[in-house]
């Protein structure tokens, strides 16, 4: 009898799949719970709607404006530096949210640093990096990366809700921060690599072993270009970056509000007693 052909080893690219999922489940799940704060915060500073939404709403404008000077760090500082950066910054930021005791405070903080540290750790920047480990499944690792912010949004939503009634809102923020600097900080120092070359691999896992000091050759893409601005000669980079827009001006602004509309619906404020004559 012939001997068994050894199975292969598990593609290490995998690996990076699942630690960008686990990033995306706590970075996007605790910026999605936003909007559970804005009843208890609105009830203790006596911020109205609009106040608290503001902050909300500078977030997301300062995460979409800051992504073209993040891509540039990526080029300059490679995908693993920033992203290690950004998750320490995001997560010491998460934590200093319960330090918030004034408006301006709350839109420094997270509409401005946690906002842009959030976009160095992001799903743009992410699958940036998932596009050198893969080519032949590259959907389907950047679809999964993907993923894990929406089962982010699932799990942490109700973990936040939970921490408020448990330990109150300001612990709340303490506890999600430390999940980034505790769990994911050092998930992602110990797995995240640049490059498969790194390991003397190729994109997908191909069997052809590379030399040392080469790396794997790939034709250029039909949009490729040598510099960053020379993109936005191309109709397709305007195409997505209006798709971006839409999606986050309808999604991630109105988002803020869905849990205090549907705690609201449930339970509506009780009138004010109207004063003895």
């Amino acid at each position: 009898m012939g001997s068994a052909t050894p199975r292969p080893r598990m593609y290490y690219g995998w690996c990076i799949v699942a630690t960008t999922f686990c990033m995306a489940l706590v970075s996007m799940g605790a910026r999605s719970g936003f909007g559970v704060f804005v009843l208890p915060m609105s009830a203790e500073f006596g911020w109205n709607r609009g106040t608290i939404s503001l902050a909300a709403a500078i977030g997301t404008l300062v995460s979409g404006l800051s992504q073209p000077f993040l891509g540039r760090l990526y080029d300059r500082l490679g995908g693993r530096q920033l992203i290690l950066a950004s998750l320490v910054v995001s997560g010491v930021c998460t934590m200093l949210l319960a330090l918030t005791t004034h408006i301006l405070f709350l839109i420094l903080l997270f509409g401005g640093v946690l906002s842009i540290a959030m976009g160095g750790s992001s799903l743009t920047t992410t699958s940036a990096l998932l596009a050198k480990w893969f080519h032949r499944h590259r959907a389907t690792a950047v679809a999964l990366n993907a993923s894990g912010a929406s089962v982010g949004g699932l799990l942490l939503v109700p973990l936040t809700v939970y921490l408020i009634h448990l330990v109150g809102w300001r612990m709340a923020w303490v506890v999600l921060g430390l999940l980034l600097l505790i769990v994911v900080v050092p998930l992602a120092y110990a797995l995240l690599k640049d490059d498969p070359a790194e390991l003397g691999l190729l994109p997908d896992g191909d069997p052809q072993p590379l030399v040392a000091g080469q790396t794997a050759s790939a034709r250029p893409g039909p949009l490729e270009v040598e510099h960053w601005q020379q993109s936005f000669r191309s109709t397709p980079i305007w195409q997505l970056c209006g798709g971006y827009f839409v999606c986050g001006f309808t999604i991630a602004l109105i988002s803020t509000h869905f849990m205090p509309f549907a705690i609201e619906e449930v339970c509506p404020p009780r009138p004010r007693p109207r004063p003895m004559a």
